[in-house]
């Protein structure tokens, strides 16, 4: 410094000289500079080595491997001696003899080494021209070994870091080390943000580091000990570190102070208000509770009032016993004061009125006051016993004016619905299971799983429900199982049971039998399996919403209610709950008093719930898959597989899956550890069953891009939807294994307050929706995934082998589900399940009855012959327009090679059906119909007997005379129906060529049919104009009908027709 060299010394202090006897120059600089020179020297300079005054100056790692080379020869002479001592027991001197020999080999072998080191060492001196340096690290390796050495530097010099902190610490609160600070205060000068609990932890450090500077290491374990308690109490609180930071004894860096002064000051303070305040009570109380009931001597009494005591006093004085103790009545309450606050809302001038309908109808009645309070322990004294002094006192003085002998008391449950609710339902429920109904194996319970057996009860407060699951009729059974008609049981021991004890019962509201019901809010329709909020409601809340945003404003309470109105619709489908992403927050933003103008994000949510209203629905008559599929995903890829199983197993995994969901948050992992759950959690037994099933794998791919791994989760769970909606038509309700709890709450629950998961969910609704489909998740262990493996683009294990009793319990079935197939097969096998369930059977709602019976028994058959012909994927192969008329025409060939009678009929509705299903493949069949043409023509025509003269001649009559009743347009088309059929009947025409006759196809009577009484009509497009022609004449004799027909025909226009209604207005006449 300065041009002055300084030398440091270590050492102890004690072996310092303080004063200095000797004459010594003083030092030019400041002493605190060179000791902060020095300090910041040995800063810098880790690998410094100190060496005596006596001996050179030696390199780094010298002195360590001299220590080393004289420990042996320390402990060598030390052994010595103790060996060469008297009175030493033999076995001992043996053992050191023998110690002393594995000293001396090893001292020995150093000495060889590090000779052989020192030749080497001046061999390498000698032809260092020739031999090439160690070559330096770089890039990675550098990185890693600098990494390693501050590694190294952190341990071997810890202080060194602490006062780069404390120093980073004063540079940041802008202090110095003369300046007083805490480290605690360098907390707030971070910007946290949202992590408070992370500023917590933070505060605890600080807390612990001062103790330890301080050099207090007791208070610091201390310290350390609570804040591990603490923490640990946060986990249990869900994060709440409320009650945890009182573990810690520190002050609460986010409370403010509520108190100026001192605590022994406050609690002064605190003792002196609450004793004034019990003396002005005590004074109060003292002066309405006087024995005597006359007024002071020096105040007059006052007049008797008209208060709520008044009023009660006219209305008890008109029953028996309520005038007997009113005479008795003075003091300070006669006057109608009010002492005792009411229990309910009821004005002044409505207490007389309401207390004489209550008492006249009998659900209230006169209680005298001593019996007035009851508990569990029996009939209560004056005051209430209470465990403090304070509160006995306080209460005991608030007991009831003695004089006051009568109170009103009700003899029923009021408001049970709110105020007795687990008193009615209980009472119901022992009062139906004392005749024999409220099983337990068939009841339906809260938070319980669906009972197994087909008859279902339920009850509510006051609705008891008996539903039946039954097999359709077509396939019942001649002696049916008694299972089938328990709910007649049922519903006969509870109606007696009400009728034997006279509970009355609401006969309006009582229904049996009814395939179409609401009950609890919900509407059930067997036809349709449609279950979910009745219609008529969704029209009203619609109307409601609509109303609501034309208004354009509304309360913060107006608006939780119109929201609250859409969560029991969406619990039918609680995918719907992910429309409202944005509005929950909005509310709440919002203040409790005045109106607010409702904003656009807001309306566009509650447009978007009303749309989905109508959808909000499920269908219990959509099968369950026994297609079982598997998602995971990882931040290096989306995999997902699927298998088949048995339909007893898809149902039992159905059960087992999350219908309900919680609330989830994508940070838990940075917050901490997850809160409890209350879903199901996985099951071994099901882990195990999904282990013996053969998987494969339907998808492994990377990701575009990184994002959350919940996220990456949920994007595999949506392209699932995708999959099932694009391959599957129709209803279906899926099973698929899931090991991340997050999607699980999410997806059962329908929305998330994350808003990427909402994003997603979103999607996945839209899909659900518009597909018809329903994805149920089940809860497995990551070890336990099978999508586990294509998610790291490794292979799935093969499956592992049943045990016996698992043998049993799988069956067959489950056997000939292990084939392997391959993806595509899969959805095949999906496919056909739908097909089972007659996903048609839209396509076919616009045909008659009679038409689709034969259209859906032509089209079993040719399912039938395509089965035995391996057509596993119907859909695929019909989009062949040339594959699917080949194996058309072999079905033809081969259906009418079987002697029926029918065999043509069979096969060209078989077509038809084909045509019907799959609108592309009409006029893209030549061959087919060309041979379904060939096998018409072979066959025998038959002569259909014609209609009976007389009865033509009825219903002639008949339309004439309902003409002659009506006027305008119904009577001109009650004459053309009589003189149509006249003229079907006498020309032959079938009932299509009738109504396609237009004026321009008949040749009435004129000049030129040279006076003949006859008609010709044309007939374009006949049924047989294959055989015949495209165009048929026929000769129409008939005088009367001829005429007829030529009045009609002279006032209508060429292209007119002859019949101006409808088709099926023409069939409805037909049918009168």
């Amino acid at each position: 410094m300065d041009g002055k060299a300084f030398t440091i010394v270590e050492g102890e202090s004690s072996a310092l000289k303080k004063h200095c006897s000797q004459a010594f120059l003083a030092l030019e600089i400041e002493a605190t500079e060179v000791l902060a020179s020095g300090e910041k020297f040995m800063d810098d300079n880790q690998d410094l080595v100190f060496t005596t005054a006596s001996e050179d100056a030696a390199v780094a790692g010298s002195l360590r491997q001299e220590t080393k080379d004289k420990r042996p020869a320390e402990a060598a002479t030390v052994l010595g001696r103790a060996a060469s001592s008297s009175g030493v027991d033999p076995l001992q001197a043996l053992g050191v003899q023998e110690l002393l020999k594995q000293l001396g080999a090893r001292s020995r072998r150093k000495r060889r080494e590090s000779s052989s080191s020192t030749s080497s060492s001046a061999s390498s001196e000698s032809s260092s021209g020739s031999v090439h340096k160690p070559k330096k690290s770089s890039g990675v390796a550098k990185a890693m070994g600098d990494y390693r050495q501050m590694k190294k530097d952190m341990k071997r010099h810890p202080m060194k870091h602490v006062r780069r902190y404390v120093r980073q610490v004063e540079e940041d609160l802008g202090v110095t080390g003369e300046l007083p600070y805490r480290l605690t205060d360098h907390g707030k000068r971070i910007p946290w943000g949202k992590q408070k609990g992370l500023q917590r932890v933070y505060f605890l450090l600080g807390a612990i580091l001062e103790q330890q500077l301080k050099g207090n290491a007791e208070q610091a374990a201390l310290l350390t000990t609570q804040s591990l308690r603490a923490v640990h109490q946060t986990a249990l609180d869900g994060g709440n570190w409320n009650v945890a930071w009182m573990l810690t004894g520190l002050q609460d860096p986010f409370v403010k102070r509520k108190f100026g002064g001192e605590e022994e000051s406050l609690e002064t303070i605190a003792a002196y208000m609450r004793a004034t305040q019990e003396l002005e009570r005590r004074a109060k109380t003292w002066s309405l509770s006087q024995d005597s009931g006359a007024a002071p001597e020096s105040e007059e009494p006052e007049q008797r009032g008209t208060g709520k005591g008044g009023l009660l006093e006219q209305t008890l004085l008109s029953y028996h016993g309520g005038a007997a103790f009113l005479e008795k009545r003075s003091g300070d309450n006669a006057n109608g004061d009010e002492v005792v606050k009411a229990c309910h809302k009821v004005r002044a001038c409505d207490v007389v009125p309401v207390y004489n309908k209550l008492l006249q109808s009998g659900v209230a009645v006169l209680l005298p006051e001593e019996q007035a309070l009851y508990d569990s322990t029996g009939w209560c004294g004056p005051d209430f016993p209470m465990a403090r002094d304070d509160l006995k006192k306080y209460f005991y003085l608030l007991k009831h004016i003695p004089e006051w002998r009568y109170v009103l008391a009700f003899k029923v449950v009021c408001m049970g619905d709110l105020n007795g609710v687990d008193i009615c339902q209980q009472t119901h429920v022992e009062l139906l299971r004392d005749c024999g109904a409220m099983r337990p194996e068939h009841v339906l319970e809260y938070q319980s799983p669906l009972p197994l057996e087909p008859t279902l009860e339920g009850l509510y407060i006051d609705d008891h429900v008996v539903v039946q699951i039954t097999p359709k009729k077509k396939h019942r059974r001649k002696d049916p199982d008694p299972k089938w008609n328990l709910d007649e049981t049922l519903i006969g021991l509870s109606r007696r049971q009400y009728q034997r004890l006279g509970v009355p019962v609401s006969l309006e509201k009582r229904f049996t039998k009814q395939s179409k019901f609401t009950a609890w809010g919900t509407e059930v329709c067997s036809a349709s399996g449609r279950v979910g909020a009745p219609q008529h409601k969704l029209r009203q809340l619609c109307q409601l919403v609509c109303r609501l945003l034309r208004l354009g404003r509304a309360s913060k309470k107006c608006l939780q209610q119109v929201v609250g109105l859409f969560v029991h619709p969406f619990t039918h489908r609680r995918l719907c709950m992910s429309i409202f992403s944005e509005i929950y927050s909005l509310i709440e933003s919002w203040p409790s008093k005045g109106e607010h103008k409702i904003p656009k994000v807001l309306a566009e949510e509650l447009l978007g719930a009303c749309l989905v209203l109508p959808l909000a629905a499920t269908n219990v008559r959509w099968p369950v898959s026994r297609r079982l599929s598997s998602t995971d995903a990882s931040l290096t890829g989306a995999g997902r597989c699927a298998t088949r199983t048995t339909s007893s197993l898809s149902r039992v995994l159905h059960r087992a899956a999350e219908h309900k969901g919680e609330r989830v948050r994508l940070d838990w992992a940075t917050v901490g550890i997850a809160p409890l759950t209350d879903m199901k959690l996985p099951s071994r037994h099901i882990e195990r069953l999904a282990g013996l099933h053969r998987w494969s794998v339907t998808e492994s791919k990377p990701f575009r891009k990184r994002q959350h791994i919940n996220i990456l989760e949920l994007e595999v769970i949506h392209r699932e939807y995708s999959d099932l909606v694009s391959q599957v038509k129709g209803g279906l309700r899926c099973v698929n294994l899931t090991d991340s709890r997050v999607v699980l709450g999410a997806v059962a629950k329908g929305r998330s307050s994350s808003r990427n998961l909402n994003r997603v969910l979103r999607r996945c609704l839209a899909l659900s929706l518009a597909g018809q489909k329903i994805l149920y998740n089940v809860w497995v262990s990551t070890h336990a995934n099978p999508s586990d493996f294509p998610s790291r683009f490794k292979q799935i294990p093969p499956p592992e082998s049943p045990l016996p009793d698992e043998l049993a319990l799988l069956g067959a079935e489950w056997f000939k589900s292990q084939e392997p197939l391959t993806k595509q097969q899969l959805w095949a096998f999906c496919s056909q399940e739908v097909s089972s369930s007659s996903w048609w059977h839209f396509k076919l709602a616009r045909l008659s009855h009679a038409y689709r019976s034969r259209l859906l028994a032509s089209g079993a058959v040719l399912f039938r012959y395509l089965r035995a012909q391996h057509v596993v994927d119907v859909q695929q192969f019909m989009r062949s327009a040339r594959r699917a008329d080949a194996l058309l025409q072999a079905f033809v060939q081969r259906t009418c090679d079987t002697p029926t009678s029918r065999a043509v009929r069979l096969a060209k509705h078989a077509v038809l059906f084909c045509q019907v299903l799959w609108p592309r493949l009409r006029h893209r069949l030549p061959e087919t119909w060309a041979l379904l043409r060939a096998l018409e023509e072979l066959q025998p025509k038959k002569v259909r007997v014609p209609l009976p003269f007389p009865l033509l001649l009825c219903m002639v009559v008949a339309a004439r005379i309902h003409g002659c009743r009506v006027r305008g347009r119904s009577a001109r088309e009650w004459f053309v129906f009589a003189c149509l059929l006249e003229v079907g009947f006498f020309a032959m025409l079938r009932p299509g060529e009738l109504l396609a006759l237009r004026a321009r196809d008949v040749g009435t009577l004129n000049s030129l049919s040279l006076g003949f009484a006859h008609c010709t009509l044309r007939v374009a497009k006949p049924k047989n104009r294959r055989s015949v022609g495209p165009e048929q004449f026929v000769q129409l004799t008939h005088p009367c009908v001829c005429m007829w027909l030529t009045h009609f025909v002279n006032t209508l226009a060429p292209d007119q027709f002859l019949w101006p209604s409808s088709t099926s207005a023409f069939r409805k006449r037909f049918q009168i």
